[in-house]
C-alpha cells in the first residue's frame, strides 16, 4: 500500500512506497524514480546559455561544478523528493509531453509506455518527439535515440532524412536504384533497406563516410557513389566488377578502396588523383598493368596485388615512400624495380609465386622489411643478397 499517490492523468501516476517514488502507466509499475534535480548556479547567467533541455542541462553539470565550485544540493525528504517529481511531470503533461522537459532516458520511454497504453496525446506527440529531439538535440540525446532504438520506429525515409544531407540522400536513392535493377528488383525500397539494416553505410556529420557493397552480385560500378563527395571508405569486394569509371578521382576524400575478387583488367590513370588514399585493394582479379604514375598515391600504406597477371611493376611505385605492405604474389613478374629499395617504410613483401630469377643488388637496403616472401619463383640458387638481410624476422624460400 503506498504512502502518498499523485495522478497526473487518466494514465500516468506516481506513488510514494517504502521511501521510494514509483511511477504507474495505468495500473503497470514502470520505473523508480532515481533523480530529481541539479543545483546549479543563478549568479552568472552565461552558464545557461545554450541549455534548451534537460539533458543539455546534465551535459554542463560537471563543467559548472568544476568552474563554479558550487556545493550539490543537500538532502531532502522523500516526501519532498516526491512532491518534486509530481511537479516535475505534471508540468510535462501540461506541455504536451514535451521531451526537452524530461531526462531522455526517462522521457522517451516513459512516453512511448503511454502511447502503447492508449494515451491519445501521447501517440500524437511520439514520433514528431522523435524526429524533433534528433534535429534539434544534442549529441546524447541523438546517440540514446539510435542505440535505444526509437529511431527503427520511424517511417524508413524520415530515417534518411533524418540522418543524411541532402546530397548524401539523393545519391543514396539514386545508389538503391542502380543495385535494385542490378539484382533485377522492382522494388527500390527494399533494396534502401537493405542498405539501412544491414550496416552498409557508414555516417558521420549527417555525411555518408563508409559504403560496404561486397558480395552483391555488381557487375558494373555504381555511378550514383561518386556523388557521396565525404565518402572515406569503399568496400565493392566479391563481385563481378570488369570497369573502374575514370570519374572516381572524384572521391577525393578517400583513404580505403576495396575491389579485391572482381574481374577487373585495368585501372584507370585517373586513381592515381585519389591522393588521400591509404589502402588500395586489388588482389584477385585479372590485372595485367598498372597506371604508370602510382606513385603519385603519396599517402598509400598497403598495396594488395596478389593472384593477378602482372608482367611489369612501374618504376614510380618506389615513390610511394609510406607504403608499409605490398604484396603481389602470385603474378607473372620476372623482375623488379632497381630502385624498390626507395620504399624505406616497407614491413611487409610478397614475391612469391612469380617468374623471378634475381634480386636487385640494392635490395638489402630495405632495412624496415621484416616479412620477406620468395616461395616458389626461378631462382636457381638462394640469392646472395638475401645473407645481407638477417634483419628479416619472417623469410620464405620455399
Amino acid at each position: 500500500m503506498s504512502e502518498k499517490e499523485y495522478q497526473v492523468n487518466d494514465y500516468l501516476s506516481l506513488k510514494l512506497e517504502h521511501n521510494q517514488t514509483i511511477l504507474y502507466v495505468g495500473s503497470e509499475r514502470f520505473l523508480q524514480c532515481k533523480m530529481l534535480l541539479f543545483h546549479l548556479p543563478i549568479k552568472d547567467l552565461s552558464y545557461f546559455e545554450g541549455i534548451e533541455s534537460i539533458d543539455d542541462a546534465e551535459e554542463n553539470y560537471q563543467r559548472i561544478y568544476h568552474e563554479t565550485h558550487q556545493v550539490g544540493i543537500g538532502k531532502i525528504t522523500p516526501e519532498e523528493e516526491f512532491w518534486g517529481h509530481c511537479s516535475n511531470l505534471q508540468v510535462w503533461h501540461e506541455h504536451d509531453y514535451d521531451t526537452r522537459l524530461l531526462h531522455s532516458n526517462l522521457g522517451f520511454p516513459l512516453l512511448k509506455k503511454l502511447a502503447e497504453m492508449g494515451d491519445p496525446r501521447a501517440k500524437e506527440m511520439f514520433i514528431s518527439e522523435i524526429i524533433d529531439r534528433y534535429k534539434n538535440g544534442n549529441d546524447y540525446t541523438r546517440e540514446f535515440l539510435d542505440t535505444e532504438g526509437f529511431l527503427d520506429l520511424l517511417p524508413l525515409d524520415v530515417r534518411f532524412h533524418l540522418e543524411l544531407n541532402d546530397d548524401d540522400l539523393m545519391a543514396l536513392y539514386d545508389l538503391g536504384q542502380e543495385t535494385a535493377k542490378e539484382k533485377n528488383r522492382h522494388n527500390t525500397k527494399n533494396t534502401l533497406e537493405d542498405l539501412y539494416y544491414s550496416g552498409w553505410y557508414l555516417v558521420e556529420n549527417r555525411e555518408i563516410v563508409g559504403l560496404k557493397l561486397n558480395r552483391q552480385g555488381l557487375t558494373k560500378f555504381p555511378e550514383a557513389i561518386l556523388d557521396m563527395r565525404h565518402l572515406k571508405e569503399l568496400d565493392l569486394s566479391v563481385n563481378k566488377i570488369e570497369q573502374i569509371p575514370r570519374k572516381i578521382y572524384r572521391l577525393k576524400n578517400l583513404k580505403k578502396l576495396i575491389l579485391s575478387r572482381n574481374i577487373l583488367t585495368c585501372l584507370p590513370n585517373s586513381v592515381c588523383s585519389m591522393k588521400n588514399l591509404e589502402i588500395l585493394w586489388l588482389n584477385s582479379n585479372e590485372i595485367q598493368c598498372l597506371p604508370q604514375y602510382i606513385g603519385k598515391l603519396r599517402k598509400l600504406k598497403s598495396l594488395r596485388l596478389m593472384n593477378n597477371r602482372l608482367k611489369v611493376i612501374p618504376d614510380s611505385i618506389c615513390k610511394l615512400k609510406t607504403l608499409e605492405k605490398l604484396n603481389i604474389n602470385n603474378n607473372s613478374l620476372s623482375n623488379i624495380p632497381e630502385t624498390l629499395y626507395k620504399l624505406k617504410n616497407l614491413e611487409f613483401l610478397g614475391l612469391g609465386g612469380n617468374s623471378l630469377s634475381s634480386l636487385p643488388e640494392t635490395f638489402y637496403k630495405l632495412k624496415n622489411l621484416n616479412y620477406l616472401n620468395l616461395e616458389n619463383n626461378s631462382f636457381k640458387n638462394t640469392p646472395n643478397i638475401i645473407k645481407k638481410m638477417d634483419f628479416v624476422e619472417k623469410l620464405i624460400l620455399s
